[in-house]
């Protein structure tokens, strides 16, 4: 069977293929002025037209199902709104729904498990539940940092209510660590939408997650962060400018104040990733901007969030239990804010239920463990361990190669001179006395210690390897890091 080709000598897909894809779709052929421009960017990379493909390539049918509309992205949408189209519901009413008031302080309820707290007709209602109740809601979690990674306080926030979970260790620091609630995580429900300013730290503290008997995500864990990146977010390179602009214009320095002179304008455009940079950029900003009195958030809690972490035993935490409850109910409300701004902004950049879908699948694949998980570690471990001696091993054996190799060019500094790796090393030869007599600078600590490790991940690894990029010599630059040569050089 002969295969259908394009212009430039492509195979494309047979046209009973074409038809089930594309339905009657017929493609555009390319007019004379595309395939001459097209034939000389592909000859620049040395890719001769008509290409060549194997004489053997499979042409005939494959088993496709029938599309689920008209063309191949209605197929792909309709399936993503199957699973997620309910959870898009949800967070739009979510999204649109007025936030209920957190309870004051003196209503707090130290009980262990969920209290759901809700206002009904100018009284709190404090009733204890298996998990909030609402369809959408966001969720939070703290830790007891000294004794590991698992929940003693949970806090969630619905359309209608706002709930509390308290490890039973919290109200008892006497309680037995064996009966710690802590170690069975949190439990929150399932067919839930669920949304979180890094929510993949909270959703691996919930017990649904581990159960083995799901084949989908058990909830959409929707991270605002996530969806800040790609409605707002700054690149790599941005932020240290973003950092700079945000400083006191007194404590800067002739340098930093130089580099600010041009700012660019998309520094109004984007912000940092913590939920207090998002916080004041999509929801603060914005109220200020169309005149609202509204306060920036800023580190005011910062020692109520570090007792989590300095605490070396749960009665710590027990002492400020009713201003860390506070603060953890206050992050929930905060998320739930920012989640309300985003939602409409990240719809408008993500319109396709096919990436809303990438969402919720990429937030649910944690993957459970088993009863040989540690036995699986210790494997990896073991592989890891095997695989970095041998690369210690031979960094080692080319270290001797190329300093013996030296020797025998009578030192010469030819040898290295033209060697665009090499070069990188310090050649210089401080002593033609004692131990070191006639050793170069970078080979010193190994006659010192023959058995002085080369990490992998070091410079000298990645010179002694001659590592390339795209064919090109790495070089290392102070002010740079890792770059390549070009051909010029």
């Amino acid at each position: 069977m002969t295969a259908r080709l394009t212009e430039l000598g492509y195979p494309v897909l047979n046209k009973e293929v074409h038809r089930t894809i594309f339905g009657n779709t017929k493609s555009t052929p390319m007019s004379r002025l595309q395939q001459q421009k097209a034939e000389k960017l592909l000859n620049e990379f040395e890719i001769q037209t008509p290409v060549t493909y194997p004489a053997n390539l499979y042409d005939g049918p494959l088993p496709l199902p029938q599309l689920r509309g008209t063309n191949l992205k209605e197929h792909f949408e309709q399936i993503a709104y199957d699973q997620v189209g309910q959870y898009k519901e949800w967070a739009n009413e979510y999204s649109k729904c007025v936030l209920p008031p957190l309870p004051p302080v003196q209503e707090f309820v130290f009980a262990p498990g969920w209290n759901r707290y809700e206002l009904v007709e100018g009284a709190w209602e404090v009733t204890q539940v298996p998990f909030p109740l609402e369809d959408a809601f966001t969720f939070d979690t703290e830790t007891f940092v000294h004794k590991g990674s698992f929940p003693i306080i949970g806090t969630a926030l619905s359309a209608k209510a706002a709930y509390v979970w308290l490890a039973t260790e919290l109200i008892d620091p006497e309680t037995p660590e064996e009966d710690w609630d802590q170690y069975s995580l949190i439990p929150v429900g399932q067919q839930r939408f669920i949304a979180g300013h890094n929510i993949s730290y909270d959703r691996v503290r919930t017990a649904e997650g581990y159960s083995l008997d799901n084949t989908e995500p058990e909830n959409f864990f929707f991270d605002t962060l996530s969806a800040h990146i790609g409605v707002s977010g700054l690149a790599g390179g941005q932020r240290w400018l973003y950092v700079l602009a945000g400083k006191d214009p007194d404590d800067l320095t002739d340098e930093e104040k130089r580099k600010l002179r041009y700012a660019p304008k998309w520094l109004d455009e984007g912000s940092t990733n913590s939920l207090v940079q998002c916080y004041n950029f999509h929801v603060a900003a914005v109220r200020k901007y169309f005149g609202e009195n509204v306060t920036e958030l800023g580190n005011e809690d910062k020692a109520i969030r570090s007792i989590f972490v300095k605490a070396t035993h749960l009665s710590q935490i027990r002492q400020m239990l009713t201003e860390a409850l506070d603060y953890a109910l206050k992050d929930a409300f905060y998320t739930a804010e920012l989640f309300q701004a985003l939602w409409p902004k990240y719809l408008e950049s993500t319109p396709s239920n096919t990436a809303l879908a990438g969402h919720y699948h990429l937030n649910g694949s944690v993957v459970p463990l088993v009863d040989d998980w540690n036995e699986w570690i210790e494997g990896v471990e073991k592989v890891f361990k095997e695989h970095n001696e041998e690369m210690t091993a031979l960094c080692k054996s080319l270290l001797d190669k190329y300093y013996e190799e030296w020797i025998d060019s009578g030192r010469s500094n030819s040898y290295w001179k033209t060697d665009p790796w090499l070069r990188q090393l310090d050649w210089e030869v401080k002593s033609e006395r004692g131990k070191y007599a006639g050793v170069p600078t970078w080979m010193r600590p190994f006659i010192k210690d023959p058995n002085a490790n080369i990490g992998v991940k070091s410079r000298l690894a990645h010179l002694l390897l001659k590592l390339e990029w795209e064919g090109q010599p790495l070089a290392w630059v102070e002010d740079k890091g890792w770059c390549y040569w070009s051909d010029d050089q």
